[in-house]
């Protein structure tokens, strides 16, 4: 691990830093760039070649594969084959590390020739025997289908911000982080998918990012991934980031007011946007509060210690960028309930039923209401989204 400096350092020296006295005792292998490393599966390395790992795979394959051609199975027998052989030998690695386009085209052209007892010209349409039976296929093993929906899985798990949020999408929100656009302010950038700005693909900031990350946000791009919940309850909507709000008003984050929500205030979500103007929302409970730059409320002391030179200002400044969220996404805003709920009481059967093994009544609610990861879907459409988000 390290840059490609380090790297070569540790190669020679056979230390980690140079200070160390000791070198690593010779029967520790170092990988030098270009090697991979099998571990619990899977190969990892810097610079190594992606197709180090499918090699043996692929040979495995053909070798099965030209066992059960001498047999002369019928075309659905083919079929059971191909998806115990090619699905059965590739589908962990393909979920564990993902599968480069070349090894797809690979594998692809595998099944064809088992299909068609390597004829030169197939007598039905790749895409045709990858239809389900009853639309007149064979649904037989589509490898690039299967390959996008294991990288929908990883999707789903990157964008589960519960505090069960896995370590390695951590990781990820950093390395995305790298490649925003830079007239964005650093500190006020989160998560895309909850922002407004995107991830470049392709260009010289698309290089910071490594393909796995590329597989995955091209997935979601490809299958128009957003946050299009039809109703989130006010906590979710306080999750979200109050910078580049996906449905808010845009308005310039340069000023000095803002500079210090950000820094000295340190507001990133719109729970503390709702948090820092409490002393305007609720004047009865802060009435020693004074429209000024010099009010000496505890809440403006408390702010003024932080740094902030002006504190009513500040919480002026919230209160407007709080009205500029719509009011489908701004928790200060209640709508009216959907009518689909059930009662408390209706709740609370079924809390009983489960414990009984009785009957449960269906809660048809449209609320998502545990975690932002239920406000995501696939297949949406922007314009429908544009509208719903107003």
């Amino acid at each position: 691990m390290g840059k490609s400096a380090h790297r070569s350092m540790v190669v020679e020296t056979r230390k980690i830093n140079p200070q160390d006295r000791n070198p690593l005792p010779q029967r520790i292998r170092i990988a030098r760039d270009g090697e991979a490393v099998r571990i619990l599966g899977t190969w990892i390395g810097n610079k190594a070649n992606d197709q180090t790992s499918w090699e043996p795979i692929l040979d495995v394959i053909k070798s099965k594969l030209d066992l059960w051609e001498r047999a002369h199975l019928i075309l659905n027998r083919k079929c059971n084959v191909i998806q115990a052989i090619i699905g059965g030998h590739t589908q962990f690695l393909a979920k564990a590390q993902g599968m480069p386009p070349h090894i797809e085209n690979m594998l692809t052209d595998i099944i064809s020739k088992f299909i068609w007892d390597h004829g030169t010209k197939p007598r039905i349409a790749m895409a045709t025997l990858q239809c389900p039976i009853l639309k007149g296929g064979l649904n037989i093993l589509d490898v690039k289908s299967r390959n996008e929906a294991v990288e929908i899985i990883w999707l789903k798990i990157y964008l589960n911000f519960s505090p069960s949020h896995q370590k390695w999408a951590t990781v990820t929100d950093h390395i995305i982080l790298t490649v925003a656009p830079p007239q964005s302010v650093k500190k006020a950038r989160e998560n895309p998918f909850l922002q407004t700005w995107t991830a470049p693909l392709k260009g010289a900031r698309a290089k910071h990012l490594n393909d796995d990350v590329k597989r995955m946000l091209k997935i979601a791009r490809k299958y128009k991934t957003n946050l299009a919940a039809i109703r989130m309850t006010p906590h979710l909507l306080a999750q979200l980031p109050v910078w580049y709000h996906l449905s808010a008003e845009q308005k310039p984050i340069a000023s000095k007011t803002v500079k210090c929500l950000l820094q000295q205030h340190n507001i990133t979500k719109v729970a503390d946007l709702i948090k820092s103007l409490a002393r305007l929302r609720h004047p009865a409970q802060h009435p020693t509060h004074r429209k000024n730059r010099n009010c000496t409320c505890r809440k403006c002391m408390t702010d003024r210690n932080l740094g902030c030179r002006n504190p009513h200002k500040c919480a002026m400044e919230a209160l407007t960028r709080l009205q500029l969220i719509p009011p489908k996404h701004n928790p200060m805003v209640q709508d009216p309930l959907d009518g689909m709920s059930l009662t408390r009481t209706r709740k609370l059967r079924n809390e009983r039923a489960r414990q009984t093994d009785g009957k449960i009544t269906l809660n048809p609610s449209i609320t998502c209401k545990d975690s932002l990861v239920e406000c995501f879907q696939i297949f949406t459409n922007p314009e429908r989204n544009s509208t719903l988000l107003t």
